[in-house]
């Protein structure tokens, strides 16, 4: 655990440093990013000393939960390390879900890079200063900033924070929790056992598969999972059993940073703390980690949400992605035997009249209930991100009242059932065949990037709307970039601006005071 923190704290701070200094000096520098990763090292061997001796409980790993972070080694180093790769002549990405959010990805971090002026403006939308969480991304260009190749910078530090996610799920449930996390799913990897392929069965259902359409592709995660769970895992010893956690000032910073990496995860932390500090009557004790928190809390919830004004995309929608499907179908298809897991578990909890398992499972239930009915993103999709919250929050309960009081048979057909559908799908990302997906011609981008280093980083260029557009990946601005994300990513109406980029690159006569309206030189 000492580790573990240490090395969230390395990412928090370098991160917060780094946006700090790049403000005030104008630009993000190699001279910033060398100071900004040096607080975080400071930072990081103040935090390990800081938790010398606090360490996880219980007996050891047991041969299931070795199975599951063996096989989260596995997932990680097989997805990670080919999430942006060369191969012959063009670049290339494993999977598609990483590749449907990893070009916006790439534009932040070579927008950061080649010396755009900060508070950045977005790359992807003209006038529109960056209202997403994109603290990861900064990560990842100091650096890139500071000499290490994108090629290595972006499958590395996947890497290492998808391993931190791991050993953060495993200090918060132990092997279960792992293993649900990995093979999340419902009933419809069981196709399998017809097909014998495997195949991402999961993608065309509301509820697909965590690892690979969280993780994987959304970066912010690769913080908000483990920083998440590592400060759900001290608020459990510290508030609900009356033990030591990580020190306050550590519990402080990362729920306080949370916003700067991953806005849903921070809505769900602060919900939690709440809930757990008023049932316990801890209020007063915990309120030095409040006031941590919020140094950073505060400027980056008002940065991100412009104010408050994105809170708009709040909005009512019964049934989440339910449409005209039969509600059991949905669900069981959706979530397969955890729903009778949630049903059974909470039958128990409720008997067993355990205070701390009810605060940890009755929220959870809570929660998702909540994100059956109201919408907290412009795409009812977005649910995902608090779905997911609410379903870690239970699985130690289900494992602590129902899967380890099962007698082995029985045990082992709930496991199986669990997880066999999930595994599916995760497997198939990781196969041999697996050729990858191109993203981009070298040369094209080699081409392109020679010419876009003659512009200044604050130019805009009016060009077709694609996701992997050379001009973003050389580190420069477009007009407008690709359609889905400006909506779905960073909740933005296109639709203006588009109608003039369309008129502009027809050529039609008023074309010079289109490209004015839309700040484009080139």
């Amino acid at each position: 655990m000492p580790l573990i923190a240490a090395f969230l704290v390395f990412i928090a701070v370098s991160a917060v440093a780094g946006v700090v200094l790049a403000t005030f000096a104008g630009v993000l520098t190699v001279a910033v990013s060398c100071y900004a990763l040096a607080a975080g090292m400071l930072a990081a061997l103040l935090a390990f000393r800081s938790c010398r001796g606090i360490s996880l409980e219980g007996p050891g790993p047991g041969f299931f939960d070795k199975a599951a972070l063996f096989f989260a080694f596995l997932f990680c180093a097989r997805n990670f390390f080919w999430l942006y790769y060369y191969s012959g002549e063009k670049v290339y990405t494993l999977n598609g879900y990483p590749y449907a959010d990893l070009h916006f990805h790439l534009a932040f971090i070579q927008n950061f890079v080649s010396d755009t002026p900060f508070w950045p403006e977005n790359p992807l939308f003209t006038g529109a200063p960056l209202r997403y969480h994109f603290g990861m991304d900064l990560f990842t260009a100091l650096f890139v900033k500071a000499g290490l190749p994108l090629t290595r910078a972006l499958p590395l530090i996947g890497f290492f924070g998808g391993m931190l996610t791991m050993l953060a799920l495993y200090a918060w449930g132990r092997g279960f929790t792992v293993a649900a996390f990995l093979f999340t799913g419902g009933m419809a990897g069981y196709v399998f056992f017809l097909t014998h392929v495997f195949d991402d069965y999961q993608s065309q259902l509301a509820w697909k598969n965590v690892a690979l359409t969280s993780l994987l592709p959304q970066r912010g995660f690769l913080f908000g999972f483990p920083a998440g769970l590592v400060t759900l895992w001290s608020w459990r010893r510290r508030i609900l059993e009356n033990k030591k956690g990580l020190p306050l000032w550590i519990e402080g910073l990362l729920w306080g940073v949370m916003p700067f990496f991953q806005m849903h995860a921070f809505m769900f932390l602060s919900g939690i703390f709440a809930l757990w500090t008023v049932a316990k009557k801890k209020i007063r004790d915990m309120m030095p980690v409040y006031f941590v928190a919020l140094v950073t809390a505060v400027p980056f919830v008002l940065i991100l949400t412009d104010n408050f004004q994105k809170a708009s995309m709040i909005w009512f929608k019964p049934g989440w992605m339910m449409e005209t499907q039969n509600p059991v179908i949905f669900f069981m298809l959706n979530f397969g035997l955890y729903c009778p897991l949630a049903l059974w578990t909470a039958w128990r909890v409720a008997r067993s009249r355990e205070r701390n398992a009810q605060l940890m499972l009755f929220p959870a239930l809570a929660l998702f209930l909540l994100c059956m009915f109201v919408m907290f993103g412009p795409w009812e999709w977005d649910n995902t991100k608090l779905i997911i919250w609410s379903f870690l929050l239970a699985t130690p309960v289900f494992d602590a009242y129902v899967v380890r009081r099962l007698r082995f048979p029985f045990r082992a057909l709930l496991l199986v059932g669990l997880f066999a559908s999930g595994f599916v799908c995760v497997v198939s990302s990781m196969g041999k065949n697996n050729r990858g997906i191109p993203i981009v011609d070298r040369q094209d981008l080699d081409e392109v990037c020679a010419q876009m280093a003659k512009i200044a980083p604050t130019a805009h260029v009016a060009s077709a709307q694609e996701a992997y557009h050379p001009v973003l990946m050389c580190g420069r601005k477009l007009a407008a970039g690709y359609a889905g994300n400006l909506r779905a990513a960073f909740g933005l109406d296109p639709e203006n601006v588009e109608a003039k980029l369309q008129r502009l690159m027809a050529g039609e006569f008023d074309w010079r005071s289109l490209a004015r309206d839309l700040n484009a030189r080139y």
